[in-house]
């Protein structure tokens, strides 16, 4: 692109090179002109069956408005195949480009402005008010309680997940520009399915591959309604595991004392374990129950909607009350 130079410029640059000739002695000095232009954060945490996925869109705020109703036509057309190939379908703007990320960016989208859009998938379980927080820590911003938590981040669903969209500016001009590194509850990875675990499956549910984040896990379509139900082992306290589940049923977060008074116990294997009944806003629903071994927990849940949910109570109880330890019967 051509550009042409004001007369102040051009007299600026006559200057410059005969300085640079030798008509002076002082150095030449450069240096960076501060910009004051707001910074803003678009993003979208989806609590899928195989993950959270992250989509974040973050710079200047006249250039994130541009490409802001493209970015969430973006986020709302996700899809998460239960099989296939791929873990995350979607349709990009015409306009853009993606290339295939490595690690945890899963791709890259990027807009005719110079943008960039990164798609993140997270297979550890993830909290959601600490991940926003460090949103917020990049665009320099205080961090937020749990009530503010409800105001902030607007609640739908996307392809049947719950999802949470995230709209946020900052007036510093010095804002972190950085991909996500997801927080996460403090759970190892999930062992392969079959170790030092037997149950009897509930009839009629279609087995579903083992995973990082799941030992086993079975599907159940029924009359337009899919709910799922996965074994996982993994650490973390009770309430930080329950007030993970309620982030994904739409909840807010719960005090430690407000979650043992509203759980119950199942006895599992010849140990009374923690079972919690979760149903949000939109009728999704949570069965899960927390079996303590050792430095772990084993998980049984299942998740769908409320209606199918409390269809299968009685069944998904029978497996749990199957559960054995060691491999036993």
């Amino acid at each position: 692109m051509n550009r042409i130079l004001s007369p102040g410029r051009l007299l600026f640059g006559c200057l410059a090179v005969a300085l640079a000739a030798g008509c002076g002695t002082d150095p030449i000095r450069t240096y960076q002109a501060p910009t004051d232009q707001k910074q803003r954060l678009l993003g979208a945490i989806v609590f899928a069956d195989n993950g959270a996925w992250f989509v974040k869109l973050m710079g200047p705020a006249d250039a994130v408005a541009t490409n802001a109703e493209p970015f969430w036509k973006l986020v709302r057309s996700l899809k998460f195949p239960t099989d296939g190939p791929e873990p995350v379908t979607w349709t990009a703007p015409d306009a853009w480009t993606y290339e295939v990320g490595k690690d945890l960016r899963f791709g890259t989208f990027r807009t005719p402005n110079g943008q960039e859009v990164g798609l993140f998938q997270f297979t550890q379980p993830n909290s959601l008010l600490p991940n926003v927080n460090r949103w917020r820590d990049q665009l320099k911003l205080p961090a937020i309680d749990g009530a503010d938590l409800e105001k902030l981040a607007k609640q739908e669903k996307i392809d049947g997940r719950t999802a949470f969209l995230l709209d946020m500016e900052s007036a510093r001009s010095d804002a972190i520009p950085a991909d996500p590194g997801a927080i996460k509850v403090e759970e190892p990875a999930d062992e392969p399915t079959g170790k030092g675990i037997a149950y009897t499956a509930p009839p009629g549910w279609k087995e579903m591959p083992s995973s990082q984040m799941r030992m086993a896990g079975w599907l159940l379509e029924e009359d337009g309604q899919r709910a799922t139900l996965s074994v996982s082992k993994a650490g973390g306290d009770v309430a930080a595991n329950v007030n993970r589940w309620r982030g994904q049923v739409g909840l807010p977060p719960a005090s430690e004392d407000a979650i043992e008074k509203d759980s119950k116990t199942i006895e599992v294997a010849g140990t009374k374990c923690v079972y919690v009944d979760l149903t949000g806003p939109d009728r999704s629903r949570i069965l899960a129950v927390i079996c303590p071994r050792g430095g772990e927990s084993v998980f049984l849940k299942m998740m769908g909607p409320d209606e199918l949910v409390g269809k299968q109570r009685p069944a998904f109880e029978a497996f749990v009350r199957s559960v054995r330890f060691g491999g036993g019967k």
